[in-house]
C-alpha cells in the first residue's frame, strides 16, 4: 500500500504544505488504504474491522454508505490485490426502514472512514465499475442504467447503483447478525487500491516513511510489541516514544513527528 501515494500525494497531506489541500485523488486513497489495513488488523489504532461506514463530513456529519468487508482476494490479472466487500447505499427512504438495523450495527465495531463532498462523489462514480467487476448476475431488461446511466445519481442520500444486483451476496452474509437486515439492499463489489503511476510520479523515496492512515472514527484499541510503541505518523518503534497529551492514546517520536499526523489524528483525538 506504500506504492499507492506519491511524493507529491504526500507532501499535500502534510499540516503547513505550501503546495495546498490534498486532492481528492489522494483523500480517496487514504480511504481505501483504511479500508484494507483495518479490515487485515494492522491499522495501529482500530485494529481489526470488518464494517465500515462511509462518512460525508460537513456541519452534521451523515453515514452515506455501508461497507461490509468480506475477504481480500488476488488480482491476478493487474498483480495486486481486492477488497471483496458488500456495498448498501442508504438512501433516504432506507433509512427509515433500516432504522432499528442501523441502531444496532452502531453498538458494533463499525469503523467511520470521514469524506469531503469531492470523495463522496467520487465514490458514488465508482461503485458501478466496482460492482462490474466481480458481478455474476445479470441485469434485468428493465434496469436502471438503461434509461438514466452509471451511476444512477451521486447525490447525498440517493442510490448510485441499480437494484439489478441487490441481495447477489456471498453465501454467509445473513448468517451474521448485525449484517442480516441489510443483505437485501446489499450489492457485491471488488475494490482495489490506486497505485501511483511510477513513470509520471516519483515515490520510491518514501517507502521508507509510510505510515498508517488516521482519518478515521470508531473505538480505538492500543496495539503494541511487548513494551514498544509505534509512531502514529513514521510508524518507527520505540520505548521512547512521547504520547499525545489530550488523548493519550496515539504516539510520536517528536513533535515534528506529531505535526505531521495532526490533520489526521484530530478527528479521533478526545479526552479519556
Amino acid at each position: 500500500m506504500g506504492l499507492t501515494i506519491s511524493e507529491t500525494e504526500r507532501a499535500l497531506q502534510t499540516p503547513g504544505s505550501s503546495q495546498g489541500p490534498a486532492s481528492w485523488r489522494s483523500e480517496l486513497k487514504e480511504s481505501l488504504t483504511s479500508l484494507f489495513y483495518s479490515f487485515v488488523g494492522i491499522n495501529q489504532y482500530f485494529g481489526f474491522v470488518t464494517n465500515f461506514q462511509l462518512t460525508l463530513t460537513k456541519d452534521t456529519p451523515s453515514c452515506d454508505t455501508l461497507l461490509f468487508a468480506n475477504e481480500i482476494r488476488h488480482d491476478l490479472d493487474s498483480g495486486s490485490i481486492i477488497l471483496d466487500a458488500c456495498v448498501v447505499p442508504l438512501t433516504h427512504a432506507r433509512c427509515g426502514k433500516l432504522l432499528p438495523a442501523l441502531s444496532r450495527l452502531m453498538s458494533t465495531r463499525l469503523l467511520g472512514i470521514n469524506l469531503s463532498k469531492e470523495e463522496t462523489v467520487t465514490w458514488k462514480q465508482m461503485l458501478p465499475a466496482l460492482a462490474e467487476r466481480c458481478r455474476t448476475w445479470k441485469h434485468r431488461s428493465s434496469c436502471e442504467y438503461g434509461k438514466r446511466g452509471a451511476p444512477l445519481s451521486t447525490e447525498e442520500g440517493e442510490n448510485p447503483l441499480c437494484s439489478c444486483g441487490e441481495g447477489q451476496v456471498p453465501a454467509g452474509f445473513g448468517d451474521q447478525a448485525e449484517r442480516a437486515p441489510f443483505a437485501r439492499y446489499a450489492t457485491q463489489v471488488a475494490i482495489s487500491p490506486l497505485f501511483a503511476v511510477p513513470h509520471e510520479e516519483s515515490f520510491v523515496s518514501q517507502l521508507a516513511n509510510v505510515s498508517l492512515p488516521t482519518r478515521t472514527t470508531g473505538s480505538a484499541i492500543t496495539e503494541g510489541q511487548g513494551d514498544l510503541k509505534r509512531c502514529g505518523s513514521c510508524g518507527a518503534s520505540s520505548k521512547e516514544l512521547k504520547e499525545c497529551s489530550r488523548c493519550y492514546r496515539a504516539s510520536y517520536c517528536d513533535a515534528k513527528c506529531q505535526r505531521a499526523a495532526w490533520k489526521d489524528h484530530k478527528g479521533v483525538c478526545k479526552k479519556p
